[in-house]
């Protein structure tokens, strides 16, 4: 690994900007999770949506947590993770916490209904 410094510039190698790179994207990955549950944060759509006037302004749930899996399906903590790594629905992981995207888990699940039909 090697940083140098030419005519005032840093330069750093692809090793030291990997690790770098990474360390940066660990710490936002933490601050986001801390954010999410601080002010309880739910991912939005980036295309407008119609306001229902007779609804709360309470923001639609767009998220599961790895805990409501396991409630919902009524499987222990073991095997909804291994669900989860299936891939077979939107997950993203935020600061060491999955997040499990609530309409392609509900696809999932209706799908998995209409055959068991």
């Amino acid at each position: 690994m090697e940083i140098r410094e030419r005519e005032g510039q840093i330069i750093m190698t692809q090793q030291i900007e990997s690790a770098f790179s990474e360390a940066i994207n660990k710490i936002v990955e933490e601050k986001v999770a801390e954010l999410i549950k601080e002010y309880s944060i739910v991912f939005s759509s980036s295309e407008p949506q119609k306001r229902d006037h007779n609804a709360s302004s309470e923001p639609q749930k767009r998220v599961y947590t790895v805990e409501e899996i396991q409630e919902i399906l009524g499987i222990g903590k073991n095997a909804a993770y291994d669900l989860i790594k299936t891939g077979k629905f939107n997950t993203i992981k935020v600061g060491g916490h999955y997040r499990i995207s609530k309409k392609s888990f509900d696809a999932w699940l209706d799908k998995i209904e209409e055959n068991d039909l």
